[in-house]
């Protein structure tokens, strides 16, 4: 969540090593979670034993990666719900890309299983898909991909320590995941301009997200993204629209965000 105001950032130990070649082990110990809700006042953070192992091996389809997350993670509130986003999470993705000439294709495909762990007051099993298919050709690129958080029962498919707005539209609608799931599907475009005025490396992309339950694919919502990337003197500004049209979840939304990054 760098593109926040406040970052969200990790008190933790982690180890990456390659075994052999191709092999990537990377075990990771978070003990704190320092949220972007934190301020100097208060501070929103989750607490407690958090394990993250990934795998990671190079195949002819492309890098096959198995994960196994247990998270432990207590907000410090002492009420029965503290421990709600404690889960164990395990699952594998593929990822690859080829190309031919001047067009590249690319793929990725995920499956993940997830139960309440820990604390967690909730009973819940929930499932997680996503297939991403990407075209490139002449500089633009296309994408389009179907994702499913799946409904678990007491709980649906959550991601707690990541970032909707990456992956489920910037208006934000989708941060928790309703009870009843989500099924995502979205087509992208993105095209690369150069330089405009002091702007270099200025590329634009559009993306359009149609929502449905995961329990009846009731249609939730449907939401247009659209942003300008670029840098000026070795600043990279971003510029981002969201326009979120409600159709039985939430409100209608528009969002417009600007942000600023710099190396130190």
């Amino acid at each position: 969540v760098g593109f926040r105001q406040n970052e969200q950032t990790y008190d933790a130990v982690r180890i990456t090593n390659s075994p052999i070649n191709g092999v990537v082990v990377d075990i990771a110990y978070l003990w704190q979670v320092n949220r972007f809700l934190s301020t100097r006042e208060a501070t929103a953070s989750f607490e407690g034993d958090t394990y993250l192992v990934n795998v990671g091996i190079d195949t002819p389809a492309g890098r096959l990666t198995g994960y196994h997350y247990t998270l432990d993670l207590d907000d410090g509130a002492g009420a029965p719900f503290s421990q709600v986003n404690s889960s164990v999470t395990s699952g594998a993705s593929l990822v690859g890309r080829r190309y031919w000439k001047d067009v590249g294709v690319g793929w990725r495909a995920e499956y993940a299983r997830q139960s309440d762990y820990a604390g967690n007051p909730l009973d819940y099993s929930a499932d997680y898909w996503r297939a991403v298919a990407t075209v490139d050709f002449a500089g633009i690129s296309f994408a389009g991909a179907h994702e499913v958080l799946g409904e678990g029962g007491a709980r649906a498919f959550q991601t707690p320590l990541g970032t909707s707005h990456a992956f489920q539209g910037a208006a934000d609608l989708f941060v928790v995941t309703p009870d009843v799931g989500v099924r995502d599907t979205f087509l992208e475009a993105r095209w690369p301009i150069d330089a405009v005025g002091p702007l270099r490396g200025l590329t634009a992309s559009l993306r359009h997200h149609w929502f449905a339950d995961d329990v009846g694919g009731d249609a939730l919502g449907a939401e247009w993204d659209a942003s300008l990337r670029a840098a000026v003197d070795g600043v990279q500004v971003l510029l981002e629209f969201a326009s979120y049209s409600a159709d039985g979840f939430g409100a209608d939304t528009q969002k417009l965000w600007f942000s600023i990054r710099m190396g130190i």
